[in-house]
């Protein structure tokens, strides 16, 4: 679907049209959620086009794919380019937690971050944990 600024959808978008290029898209959030609780999916999604305009605050991050909310409010986000998956945590630290994944990032090297496959943003600490592909 595509939705409103304000977090509403308002069409079943048309992929093969190419309606969703170069759009992020914000997964995670049931049909069934946004028949029963228009209002509250509305401003989960609302919310996450939030976490999208925060993260491209910094040019120096990676374009994103995907928002994807998990039933917790949880935020992952996905990367254009290789799809690296960036968990972030709850949508209450953003903030802190872009913080952190900045200075995780400027600390790797270009050849380190082209074999980045996932980052994990410990929800209790300032420690970032960072997976890599196999050479």
């Amino acid at each position: 679907y595509l939705a409103d600024e304000t977090g509403h959808p308002f069409k079943k978008a048309d992929v093969e049209a190419g309606e969703t290029e170069h759009l992020p898209i914000v997964t995670g959030i049931g049909r069934d959620e946004m028949r029963t609780a228009p209002h509250e999916t509305s401003e989960l999604i609302t919310r996450a086009f939030g976490v999208i305009a925060r993260w491209r605050a910094n040019a120096m991050r990676p374009e994103i794919s995907e928002v994807h909310v998990d039933v917790h409010h949880s935020v992952t986000l996905r990367t254009y380019d290789r799809g690296v998956a960036i968990q972030l945590g709850a949508l209450r630290e953003l903030e802190e937690r872009l913080t952190t994944f900045d200075a995780a990032w400027t600390e790797l090297s270009d050849a380190e971050r082209a074999r980045v496959t996932a980052l994990h943003l410990d929800a209790r600490s300032d420690q970032v944990t960072v997976a890599f592909a196999k050479d």
